[in-house]
């Protein structure tokens, strides 16, 4: 292989000898080497070989944004050689270029054009380059200042320093202009005012307010700017003026008057508290219908009789006051016996007035010219009225007839010139009236001093019962007191009026069953008693509403004297606690709680109701009946328990009731459609009532039980209707009725209603204490067994008393009801008071019994045994 490369060898040279032995060789020619940086170009193709004295032109490719920083040929700079970015060079040896960029920096420059007045400092101001901070100055005219300075037409006054200068620098070219503004000076007269601080300096142009003050009793006659007349111009005596002159303003006024006038007389004018001077009037007087003027004047002069068809004409100089005097030739009345009594129909017991009536003949014979009303009810002469001179008499008996209602009412005598009125009253006492009284013996309880404790009394009930007030129909009420030094809730409360005999003896003096079962009153709203203070219970008693005996459902509907037991506002009624504390004189401090007795019960034996969890309301034919005058009757106030008790107290047959998970269980009482949610003015609205099966109600009661879980979540109402977890509280004759009571009901205070046994005056009567009579108690016996620890003790109103008498010895309440009176001696109660009686015979004195109510007021004897020194 070897030998075969050398022969090649030996045979390439011997070739190329031949060759070169026929063509003579040519000088070899001497190069340079150039070397470029990137962006530098050449002329040359070959760098690496460029013929010695080669004309080489270079050309530098600058980037954008960037300029020739450095520009070295073999080390020398020759940037400034350059010519447009190019250079040329004869090549004489081996050539190194360099070359370096830098960002390129554009300096703009722009022209800047001022006005007259304005400077800056910079001096060639025709190319002002646009990094260069410039400062003009404002070079103000005395006298002057300046009212706009603009820069390229943007407003820069404000920008001004205090020197007036500013600093800008150019972006384009621009144009600064400025304008002055020069003062002038208001010349004002009293009474116009500028909004200017100085009149006399007062920029040129510059709008100025002009106030005119126009002093009373003138208004302005001229009023001129600049000589010119500018009052019509005036708008609430302002005017708004342009300042481009000295102005000066001129101001005159003139003088105008008032004239009151009275009712009935008129003027020719439109506005009688501006009227020139010099004005001539004409004054009207329109005499009223039945009156006659008796006198006109005109600034106290007497002018009557200068009137010509009523007419009178008066020159305006002055103020001016015009007076008159129209008699009335209405009759007149005027009242000396104006109060009235029910039953008092003698001829000297009912009303005395005086009477005038001017220009009017009265026959004496028929009475013709005159007619005498008692509200809309005409009298006949010398039958229900008489005359003698100025006396109009109307005899008892002519009320009598007219039925009237206690409360205000009108006599009136008409003639032909009009009518008389005189609000009469129809009372039923004498006290304050204008009946003539004496002074007699008996009982007053309304004179009794109030006591004052500042600690509960010890050992007894945390509420008293103080005072009970039967036989009084829809107003009766008891007195109870919060012996606590805490307000106390009547919440969650239930009254019981009951028949003592009816209750278990074994409950040890607790009230299980109501008076008919409708003598009961559940609270279901807060209902705050002061601490140590009284309260009164209203039991609004009798029956507004009748279910009606048809119809799906039954409808309630109002009785015919329904408004005399429902209240005012949205029920529509006549009743209001403002009226019941003004009727029995109670202090506007003591609280005054109206309860409606329920009439309306819930059953449970047909018609249930889950979502209400009872039966069928039920309507009673009776309510409650406070009658004094019936034995074995007694009152007690209950708390309702709201214990959870355990769903194992339940009979087992009951299981299918309890909701599933259902471990404990309260007692709920539910009142269902108050009166106040139903009404709607005045009316009964039955959509808004809740119908626990085929009847409506209002006010109903049920008692119902509701469930719990473990962990205290409501589960809700009876699942079905059982014995057990049922209420029939219409007829009370489930035992669990009686369970309820045993377990969930405790006495606070009872009291038992003792008979009036003074004497036999009342033994025909019923024995019922006198209308409105108290009966009062005391404290109880806090060492008295059971439940009788909260019987309060019956204060008795007789120097005497003989109930151990009264009561047979076979009487099996008799020991109670014998505890249950205290041996209080308060001869305030007794009948020896002073007691107004009218001086006529001929007045009823029934309203008598109203002196036994003390309602509000806790007298020594409620709270003590005997009297504190």
């Amino acid at each position: 292989m070897r030998k075969k490369i050398l022969l090649f060898l030996l045979v390439l040279i011997g070739g190329m000898a031949l060759v070169g032995c026929k063509e003579p060789v040519e000088p070899e020619v001497e190069t340079f080497k150039l070397t470029l940086p990137q962006g530098v170009t050449s002329n040359q193709e070959n760098l690496a070989k460029v013929a010695k004295d080669a004309n080489v032109v270079l050309t530098v490719t600058i980037p954008e944004g960037k300029e020739i920083e450095s520009f070295k040929v073999d080390g020398v700079e020759k940037k400034g050689e350059l010519v447009n970015n190019k250079l040329s060079f004869k090549m004489t040896k081996d050539i190194v270029v360099t070359v370096s960029f830098k960002e390129l920096i554009v300096v703009k420059k722009y022209k800047l054009t001022l006005p007259a007045g304005v400077t800056a400092d910079f001096t060639n101001l025709a190319e002002v380059p646009d990094n260069v901070d410039v400062t003009l100055t404002v070079a103000v005219p005395a006298g002057k200042e300046i009212n706009s300075f603009k820069i390229a037409g943007q407003e820069r006054k404000n920008d001004l320093d205090a020197n007036n200068k500013i600093v800008i620098r150019l972006t384009k070219d621009t144009t600064v202009t400025v304008e002055f503004v020069a003062y002038h000076a208001l010349t004002l007269p009293e009474g116009v005012t500028a909004d200017v601080s100085n009149p006399q300096r007062i920029l040129e142009g510059k709008e100025v307010v002009l106030t005119v003050a126009v002093p009373a009793g003138h208004e302005i006659a001229s009023f001129k700017v600049d000589g010119v007349e500018k009052k019509a111009a005036l708008v609430n005596n302002k005017l708004t003026i342009s300042m481009t002159k000295d102005i000066v303003v001129e101001l005159s006024y003139v003088a105008f008057f008032g004239m009151t006038l009275p009712e009935g007389v008129t003027a020719n004018v439109t506005d009688l508290t501006h009227i020139l001077s010099g004005t001539e009037v004409e004054l009207t007087v329109a005499v009223p219908e039945h009156h006659e003027l008796t006198v006109f004047k005109v600034d106290g002069e007497d002018k009557l009789a200068s009137l010509q068809d009523n007419k009178l004409t008066v020159t305006v100089n002055k103020n001016i006051a015009v007076e008159v005097t129209f008699v009335s030739l209405a009759p007149q009345l005027t009242g000396e016996l104006y109060d009235w009594m029910p039953g008092a129909i003698a001829d000297t017991t009912g009303l005395v007035a005086t009477f005038v009536a001017p220009k009017v003949e009265i026959d004496e014979i028929t009475g013709a010219g005159m007619t005498v009303h008692i509200n809309a009810i005409e009298l006949e002469f010398l039958v229900d009225y008489d005359i003698v001179e100025d006396k109009l008499t109307v005899f008892g008996q002519a009320l009598e007839n007219a039925n009237l209602a206690l409360g205000q009412h009108l006599l009136k005598i008409t003639t032909v010139h009009g009518t008389a009125e005189l609000e009469f009253n129809v009372v039923d006492n004498p006290i304050n009236t204008s009946i003539p009284t004496k002074t007699i013996k008996g009982y007053n309880m309304a004179e009794i001093e109030p006591v004052t404790i500042t600690a509960p009394i010890a050992d007894a009930p945390a509420l008293l019962i103080t005072e009970i007030n039967f036989d009084l129909g829809v107003y009766e009420h008891i007195e109870v007191f919060n012996n606590t030094n805490e307000p106390y809730n009547l919440k969650g409360h239930r009254i019981v009026f009951a028949d003592l005999a009816k209750q278990k003896n074994e409950l040890g003096g607790l009230f299980h069953e109501p008076l008919g079962m409708y003598s009961s009153i559940y609270i279901d709203e807060d209902l705050i008693i002061p601490a140590l203070s009284p309260a009164i219970l209203w039991i609004v008693n009798g029956r507004p509403w009748n279910v009606e005996t048809s119809g799906s459902p039954r409808k309630v509907v109002e009785t015919a004297d329904a408004k005399n037991y429902l209240f005012e506002g949205v029920c529509g009624g006549k009743l209001s606690i403002a009226a019941f504390k003004e009727g029995f004189g109670i202090a506007e401090a003591v609280p005054v709680f109206p309860l409606r007795p329920h009439y309306m019960l819930a059953r449970t034996d047909n018609g249930w109701n889950y979502e209400a969890g009872v039966g069928l309301t039920m309507a009673k034919n009776a309510n409650w009946s406070g009658n004094s005058g019936m034995d074995n009757r007694g009152v007690q106030i209950q708390k309702i328990s709201d214990e959870k008790f355990s769903v194992d107290l339940i009979d087992a047959s009951a299981s299918a009731a309890i909701p599933a998970g259902a471990t404990h269980f309260v007692y709920e009482f539910k009142v269902f459609n108050k009166e106040q949610d139903v009404y709607v003015d005045g009316a009964l609205d039955s959509t808004k009532m809740v119908h626990n099966g085929a009847r409506e109600s209002v006010n109903s009661l049920a008692l119902r039980m509701r469930f719990f879980d473990g962990e205290g979540n409501d589960l809700g109402l009876p699942l079905v209707a059982t014995k057990y977890t049922g209420f029939d509280i219409y007829n009370a004759n489930f035992a669990a009725y009686v369970e309820f009571v045993e377990r969930a009901v405790t006495p606070v205070v009872s009291a038992v209603i003792y008979q009036n046994i003074d004497g036999e005056e009342y033994a025909s009567s019923g024995k019922r204490w006198p209308e409105r009579a108290s009966m009062q108690y005391t404290i109880p016996n806090h060492e008295a067994p059971f439940h009788m620890s909260t019987y309060m003790r019956f204060v008795v109103p007789q120097t005497e008393f003989s109930y151990a008498n009264w009561y047979g010895a076979a009487d099996p309440l008799k020991d109670m009801k014998l505890m249950c009176i205290s041996t209080v001696a308060a001869p305030e109660i007794y009948m020896n008071k002073d007691v107004i009686v009218p001086e006529d015979p001929g007045y009823p004195t029934t309203y008598l019994n109203n002196y036994g109510h003390t309602a509000g007021i806790i007298g020594w004897y409620n709270l003590y045994l005997t009297q504190p020194e």
